[in-house]
């Protein structure tokens, strides 16, 4: 339902989040 699809989406952007950040550090 809408909520699974939010909760969903929420997390697939808080991995991407993270990989980008620690993609950063990585590099820094």
């Amino acid at each position: 339902d809408w909520f699974e699809t939010l909760a969903k989406a929420e997390r697939s952007h808080a991995n991407k989040f993270t990989k980008t950040l620690e993609a950063h550090l990585a590099n820094a």
